[in-house]
């Protein structure tokens, strides 16, 4: 099931785009937990954060790695989160504090380490999901500012076969891709940071899109 995932992830980001879920699916619906936000605020929009390689299961294409680091990145492009974001080079493969010490050399306020434990794909009926699991570390302090934990449910959606013939075959309706899950949880991050730079955060937040 996760080589399919990654055939699938693939498959929709192939040209580096957003993909979005495909007419006639339900968009993901997403779920977002805060456990840690700043205590006091920060001018994220002056900062500059460095990505670094998403963490994807075993054994899956590392070139899945790059694909949702580069969705994460576009999400905080889009969102106008930080002043620079910029990703490493997943080919050099560095320590923590390396890459802590790296980002805080070259100027940057926050490094961003992404995982993602699971990349399950929708097939037929049977719903998939995708999880996320972000920190962020501030590069002068090496504390942890933000984790944030989410999912996305891709619920495809089920078609009423009531009228169709049992000569002719039942209509064919894709679910939502595992990068419309990725797409629905890196926007939720971005709008997240933006929300929580002012202050600490006492609740979990919850968007279903």
């Amino acid at each position: 099931m996760l080589y399919m995932a990654a055939f699938f992830l693939l498959g929709a980001c192939s040209s580096m785009q957003p993909a979005f879920p495909p007419q006639g699916s339900a968009p993901p619906g997403v779920r977002m937990s805060v456990f840690l936000a700043p205590a006091t605020p920060i001018p994220v929009h002056e900062k500059k954060v460095l990505l670094l390689p998403a963490r994807t299961p075993h054994g899956l294409d590392p070139g899945l790695s790059q694909t949702i680091t580069k969705i994460l990145q576009d999400a905080l492009l889009q969102e106008k989160v930080f002043a620079v974001v910029e990703r490493v080079d997943p080919a050099r493969d560095l320590a923590i504090e390396e890459r802590l010490d790296e980002a805080a050399a070259r100027g940057f306020d926050f490094v961003m380490a992404a995982e993602f434990p699971l990349l399950l794909s929708a097939s037929g009926n049977s719903p998939g999901r995708v999880a996320m699991d972000i920190t962020i570390l501030s590069t002068p302090n090496r504390i942890s500012l933000w984790r944030m934990v989410g999912e996305a449910d891709l619920v495809p959606l089920h078609e009423d076969y009531s009228m169709v013939s049992i000569v002719l075959p039942a209509p064919f309706i894709p679910g939502p891709s595992i990068a419309s899950g990725v797409v629905a949880l890196a926007r939720s991050m971005a709008s997240i940071i933006k929300q929580t730079a002012g202050g600490p955060v006492s609740h979990a937040v919850d968007e279903h899109r």
